[in-house]
């Protein structure tokens, strides 16, 4: 009879909690619940890179002209208007000839340079003031607008500014390097013999030829930059202004810098036979840096970021029908399936964009839910109970107790 009866309870509770609208409550054991915190996520990508100057200059020679010597070795370091060579040669028109040609060089480009900065005072002038809007209606709006774009206009115009004055310099060294010309030009006519090239460029002269091929001398720029090659997949990837990280051996911390350049062209030509590879350069945001060239780096371009954003572990998300939901736990002792929107995804942490709070609790494990009912969990002293326990009032205390000690 024990048994029968037994055997009748244990059925008759199990057709109640069963039946369509029973208002018998399924109570969820809960062995793990975490609380939702902020992190920071960063995509990257992995390549190498190695330290070369920003610029190169070849200087050139008239193969027709009788060559003397060299007057820098390399390593040197030239400024603009330092002597790099002379040319030998008895013949006055000759010489003047080569002169001749120089000046008007120079001369082009000057013009060139000018012309080029009365379109930017141009620029600067077509650049107005922002007026400000008297509208009523939503007038803290426009006060934000027009100050937003007040900004963008000074930024702007001391952009222009800054691109004045470097090509005012420009203009004065060319000026000189005229000067110099002229001067020869003058010596050579009065009898004096002897042709010198002087350096239109300056920093470090990184090579000479020997043999008086051109370009005969390349003279590098001594702010260095990082290059290194993509692959065809990863240039799809990256796009210039993107933060890069640059780890060296000779710094322990990471090196800030931006992607500047991504050549379109491949690197050799193109062929079926291998894969193509395209040219990047990293500047680096602090010229601190005591880099030699040829120097090996770490290059991680950071291809997308989110920081102090909502992040979960990527299997406590939920998936169906092209949704995504996270298991929720209510202050009323209720486990609820709550949609989200998702966000960056990196090495299987998830970003949550909205559904859920800063703060609130979830369910690290959705396989231990299967539908919106009351829970418990297990005591645990890793989830800050006595925290807890002092912000909690004494009726709430009570409640969870008793939820605790009769429901299992």
């Amino acid at each position: 009879m024990l048994l029968i009866v037994l055997v009748l309870f244990i059925g008759f509770n199990i057709f109640l909690m069963e039946k369509d609208g029973s208002k018998i409550k399924h109570v969820v054991h809960l062995s793990d619940w975490k609380t939702l915190v902020t992190g920071n996520l960063e995509k990257t990508l992995q390549t190498e890179g190695v330290v070369v100057p920003a610029e190169k200059h070849p200087v050139f020679i008239d193969l027709q002209a009788s060559f003397k010597n060299f007057l820098v070795k390399k390593g040197e370091v030239v400024e603009i208007g330092t002597p790099l060579f002379e040319y030998e040669s008895s013949d006055q028109e000759e010489q003047t000839a080569l002169l001749e040609a120089e000046i008007t060089r120079l001369e082009a480009e000057k013009k060139h340079v000018m012309t080029y900065m009365e379109e930017l005072v141009k620029m600067k002038s077509n650049i107005h003031p922002v007026s400000s809007s008297n509208r009523a209606d939503d007038a803290k709006d426009n006060r934000t607008a027009d100050s937003v774009e007040a900004a963008s206009i000074r930024e702007l115009s001391l952009s222009i500014d800054q691109a004045i004055a470097e090509k005012e310099l420009v203009q004065k060294n060319i000026e000189e390097s005229i000067r110099q010309y002229e001067t020869q030009r003058e010596s050579i006519q009065e009898g004096i013999k002897g042709l010198t090239i002087f350096s239109p460029f300056e920093g470090k002269v990184e090579s000479l030829s020997f043999e008086l091929e051109n370009p005969v001398i390349t003279i590098i720029s001594e702010n260095p930059i990082v290059e290194g090659f993509l692959s065809e997949k990863q240039v799809e990837k990256v796009e210039p202004d993107m933060p890069v990280k640059l780890y060296s051996s000779q710094s322990k911390a990471a090196i800030p810098g931006k992607i500047d350049i991504i050549e379109d062209l491949p690197s050799e030509e193109a062929s079926l036979d291998r894969d193509s590879f395209y040219r990047f350069t990293v500047k680096p945001e602090s010229e601190d840096e005591k880099w030699r060239i040829g120097h090996h780096l770490q290059t991680e371009v950071i291809l997308a970021e989110a920081k102090k954003v909502p992040v979960v572990a990527k299997k406590s998300v939920e998936k169906k029908e092209g949704q995504a939901f996270l298991w929720v736990l209510t202050e009323n002792g209720i486990v609820e399936k709550r949609m989200i929107q998702q966000g960056l995804l990196v090495h299987n942490r998830q970003e949550i964009k909205s559904g859920i709070e800063i703060g609130e609790y979830y369910v690290p494990d959705p396989k231990e839910v299967s539908r919106t009912s009351p829970f418990i969990t297990s005591f645990q002293w890793d989830k800050q109970i006595v925290h807890t326990w002092k912000k909690a009032s004494s009726r709430k205390i009570v409640k969870y107790l008793l939820i605790g000690m009769f429901q299992k």
